[in-house]
């Protein structure tokens, strides 16, 4: 599957599924991508929260 830098799996994880069920082309070693991914974070949203939103979005 994929390897990720053990500080930042959430970010790559969220990116590379992103990625696979939107069939998008996002880099996960972007510091863009992974700074509005950590910003979710910070917020209080969860890895769970953004696998749902992925897949809810993939599915439209």
């Amino acid at each position: 599957m994929f390897e990720y830098d053990l500080a930042q799996v959430p970010e790559n994880y969220v990116i590379d599924s992103l990625n696979d069920k939107a069939c998008k082309h996002f880099n996960s070693s972007s510091k863009a991508t992974a700074r509005l991914v950590k910003g979710c974070f910070s917020e209080g949203y969860t890895l769970a929260d953004c696998k749902k939103v992925i897949d809810t979005k993939a599915k439209n």
